[in-house]
């Protein structure tokens, strides 16, 4: 079980996961759930590369065998990852998917099976970030955040993936919205906190199965260039409880039109009424 957040910001990636991993003999049956697990990589140490994974442990471990050996080998991917946001996501389905075949079993045909992994995959291309999701059923890719000639989102520059899916979408969009408006862009900065907020509401009410420590990872730019690297999530949880709770004040102060928030009751009683 596992919940997966990403943002694609204006100056950089946020890419955020819980830490829960579970034990099941076939899928959609769990024997066990233990939290401490590491779902985020950097699959290489001077590459602005970030790739966490749902699904099953197996098929990650040869998502990143694959990963590294086209790019070791100077195959495809490598000119691609750097030269063409829409072909590196491509070569990598390709490759990922060529290799999960060869285990092919009719149950992978089933569509809430499927090849039993999902992705979200962060990188920097021509100086630019980018975020790209793979769905956990064909690992196709689907880039975030792309704009069309009119200035609008194609596709959100955010996205949950996993068993919390469910509940992550819809909070991050409300929250996206809501603090940014429905059009905006975020910062790093700002990408970093409401990243935590949404793992914070799913590992908090999920029905069992998401839990443990946030994990947090970012690409971000510096005088030496772009960089893939892991943060501290403590100091944006302090930042999400004080945005918490100066929601929570709201019904402590009177509205502009001179109404008194009834905080006891949820409702606001005109001052004199009419």
């Amino acid at each position: 079980m596992t919940i997966l957040v990403g943002v694609k910001c204006c100056d950089g990636i946020v890419i955020g996961t819980d830490s829960a991993v579970t034990s099941a003999p076939v899928p959609g049956m769990s024997a066990m759930t233990e939290t401490g697990a590491s779902k985020i990589e950097f699959p290489f140490a001077n590459e602005p590369l970030i790739v966490a994974t749902t699904g099953s442990v197996g098929m990650s471990l040869r998502l990143h065998y694959e990963l590294r050996a086209n790019f070791t080998e100077g195959k495809a991917i490598k000119n691609s990852l750097r030269n063409n946001p829409i072909k590196f996501p491509t070569d990598l389905a390709t490759i990922v998917t060529e290799n999960f075949r060869k285990t092919f079993s009719p149950v992978m045909s089933n569509p809430q099976i499927g090849f039993q992994l999902g992705a979200l995959v962060g990188f920097v291309c021509k100086d630019e970030p980018h975020l790209v999701e793979f769905d956990s059923v064909q690992f196709q890719p689907d880039l975030k955040g792309v704009i069309d000639g009119n200035g609008r989102w194609r596709t959100r520059p955010y996205a949950t993936m996993g068993s919390g899916q469910m509940m992550g979408d819809p909070f991050l969009a409300e929250a996206h919205s809501l603090l940014f408006g429905k059009d905006s862009a975020t910062t790093l900065q700002q990408g970093r906190i409401i990243a935590t907020w949404a793992l914070k509401h799913v590992i908090k009410y999920n029905t069992g199965g998401i839990g443990g420590p946030i994990q947090l990872a970012v690409i971000d730019k510096t005088d030496k260039g772009w960089r893939a690297h892991s943060i501290d999530a403590g100091e944006c949880e302090q930042v999400v409880a004080q945005l918490e709770e100066h929601i929570r004040g709201f019904w402590n102060e009177p509205d502009d039109r001179g109404a008194e928030v009834d905080a006891s009751k949820g409702v606001a009683a005109e001052v004199g009424g009419r």
